[in-house]
């Protein structure tokens, strides 16, 4: 069986939630079908690195 905690996927994605859901006191209901906007730094600095790779790829 594989395990994955939830903590690191919540306090990036939903920062503003996480002390509640920490708690277990997060009972607000997700409508699926729209986007979550995302905007955390850890995502941010993912996402240079990722271009960067990528030019740097390209130019070998």
């Amino acid at each position: 069986m594989v395990k994955i905690s939830m903590d690191v996927f919540v306090r990036c994605l939903q920062p503003n939630r996480y002390e509640l859901w920490k708690q277990g006191k997060d009972t607000t209901v997700l409508d699926h079908l729209k986007a979550t906007g995302l905007s955390c730094p850890e995502l941010e600095s993912w996402r240079e690195h990722r271009v960067n790779h990528r030019a740097n790829v390209l130019r070998r």
